[in-house]
């Protein structure tokens, strides 16, 4: 014992961590006991005397106990007549509270009982711990009064033989549980004297082993990842002799109200009397669920895969060809040779897509060109290996992130013709294997999948190169098509794993630009550009999940334009120019006879 008055016993504490101390009272008062704790975590607790309190947080002859604590998370608790919170013979036992977070417990359990007096707004709260199915449960036992008493139970698989004076009932679901178990089942066979049940306060013991909860609120509460499918249920209170449940009220824990399937789907849990034996929380059959809204974030993989593929189709054109022109050898055999060429270059991009996307990578173009030289006009032929990656990280208005790592491999030719008055036009076509990757954090989980999907691109540009003196000015007009194929990819995550179905994007791009060059000598140049785009169709649309469509991003528009700018400045490596020669077949002779490899960052 803690303390012992002939007064008030107050604000005292016990500790037990071992060894077998009999029995244990935090204070002991004649006048009254308050604000007294109790703590056990090991040791065996125990009384060889039957109608003795074996453990008591507070405890009073002819006053109020109230405010007492009895902490149990380890050790054995056996014999005597019970657990008390708060006791006294004559008094109220009010407000007091009793933690099970470990341990044996082998004795019935009261939050607070009084002989005279009321027991209101008394607490006990399992959190775990092993229940002798022999023992009982009392909230607030009072003989005038039990009103306001709650039981908390964050366990399952507890049975015990009565459960009595509670008028709040919290059951939180652990996590793992699966459908069909049970968190806590009452057989009734408590020891009964119909002269001592307390049948004037309201929820006390049965002597028919019933369960009585009549004007009582019974709340439950699921984790998100709870296995729970729709029209399954999970129970919370069982009584195969029948629960009571007159004027019940019944509701969801806040917070713990959803359920979420692998597939992303969030269910409401409803909380219901399925039979007269049985409380149970569960999911409506008839629940349709709707899609998380971090799914949003699914598609942003395939939205940085379309824009990676576009940006290849940016250097085929540009620094590829004006590569592959500074690559080509003057006074070689032009109808019997290709030349190869090389280049390498990085890029750090930002895609508004309703949310927004960060985008950095390089690619490489490695090929051959030949240029043929006719009357009139000089054809280019260059086919080409495409190799690039990127990694990207996508971000959503609701919080959620999404990272990824994508890479692709491809092939394809250019066809170009420059005729001597300036005007030239060109085409190309690719296709190629892109494969990535996606982590991040959806509905509040740890998420992942692998993707690939085929890509077919082509293009086609019209244009025309002014030039005077040193300078050149290009006014073009171009046409992008990027198409990259469907896929399936299983997203694995905390709520299971799930086959998603992506479907394929079209893109459709026009640009409109200008390019003005000013060429410093055969080894350096600088120029800078101007463009519009229009696109259409390429926004990656929802996937799929069991043929549900999931949540759209906040916005998806079929079309969208913008403008950009650009300047270089190129010094190609081995000391060779890759700046453009002016229009026309003579002048196009000046190229160095070297073959660089020309690295170019934009």
């Amino acid at each position: 014992m803690a303390a012992q008055s002939g007064g008030s016993a107050t604000g005292n504490t016990i500790t037990i961590t071992g060894g077998n101390p009999g029995t244990v009272t935090g204070g002991a008062g004649v006048t009254g006991a308050s604000e007294n704790t109790v703590i056990i975590s090991g040791g065996t607790v125990s009384s060889p005397e039957d109608f003795v309190p074996i453990v008591t947080g507070g405890m009073a002859s002819t006053g109020d106990a109230d405010g007492n604590t009895v902490t149990i998370s380890g050790g054995e608790v056996t014999g005597g007549i019970g657990i008390y919170g708060g006791f006294t013979t004559e008094g109220d036992a009010n407000s007091n509270t009793i933690n099970v977070s470990g341990g044996t417990l082998d004795t019935d359990i009261y939050g607070g009982q009084t002989y005279d007096g009321a027991a209101d707004n008394n607490t006990i709260n399992i959190l775990a711990g092993d229940l002798n199915p022999e023992m009982s449960l009392y909230g607030g036992y009072g003989t005038t009064e039990s009103k306001n008493n709650t039981y908390n139970m964050y366990t399952k698989g507890q049975t015990v033989a009565d459960f009595a004076y509670f008028q709040n009932l919290n059951f939180y679901v652990p996590e793992g549980t699966t459908a069909g178990e049970t968190m806590l089942t009452v057989t009734g066979n408590a020891a009964v004297d119909a002269d001592t049940t307390l049948v004037a306060v309201q929820n006390s013991t049965t002597t028919d082993g019933t369960t009585d909860v009549s004007g009582a609120t019974v709340f439950g509460g699921v984790q998100r990842n709870t296995k729970l499918n729709p029209g399954e249920y999970i129970n919370l209170l069982y009584n195969a002799n029948g629960i009571t449940t007159d004027d019940t009220s019944y509701g969801t824990i806040d917070g713990l109200d959803t359920v979420t399937s692998a597939g992303f789907i969030n269910y409401k849990a409803i909380v219901e009397k399925k039979d007269a034996n049985t409380i149970v929380i569960t999911i409506p059959k008839d629940e349709k669920g709707t899609p998380d809204t971090d799914t949003k974030i699914l598609p942003e993989d395939r939205e940085n895969a379309a824009n990676t593929i576009k940006n290849a189709g940016d250097i085929i054109a540009g620094s590829a060809l004006h590569a592959a022109e500074g690559a080509w050898i003057e006074n070689h055999d032009i109808e019997a040779k290709f030349v190869p060429y090389a280049i390498v270059g990085g890029y750090d991009l930002h895609y508004n897509t309703g949310s927004y996307i960060d985008s950095n990578g390089m690619a490489a173009n490695v090929g051959f060109v030949r240029r043929s030289q006719h009357e009139g006009h000089i054809d280019t032929i260059m086919p080409f290996f495409e190799y690039g990656k990127s990694h990207y990280a996508s971000y959503l208005d609701t919080g959620a992130r999404g990272d990824g790592r994508q890479h692709y491999t491809g092939g394809g030719i250019l066809l170009r013709r420059d005729l001597d008055s300036g005007l030239y036009y060109e085409g190309a076509v690719r296709a190629g294997y892109l494969k990535g990757d996606f982590h991040g954090m959806i509905a509040k989980s740890m998420s992942r999948y692998d993707s690939g999907a085929p890509y077919i691109a082509a293009q086609a540009g019209l244009g025309k190169i002014y030039t005077r003196n040193r300078d050149s000015y290009d006014i073009y007009g171009k046409f992008f098509y990027t198409y990259l194929g469907s896929d399936s990819a299983v997203v694995h995550s905390g709520y299971g794993d799930s086959k998603y179905d992506f479907d394929s994007i079209n893109s459709y791009v026009t640009r409109l630009g200008m390019r003005w060059t000013r060429d410093f000598d055969q080894i350096r140049s600088l120029y800078a550009g101007i463009g519009w785009d229009y696109e259409a169709g390429s926004k990656a649309r929802p996937p799929t999940q069991a043929g549900i469509p999931q949540a759209r991003p906040s916005k998806a528009p079929v079309a969208s334009s913008n403008s950009a700018g650009r300047a270089r400045w190129t010094i190609p490596t081995h000391g060779a120019s890759t700046s453009r020669p002016p229009a026309g077949p003579a002048s196009r002779k000046t190229v160095p006879s070297l073959r660089p490899s020309a690295i170019t960052f934009k």
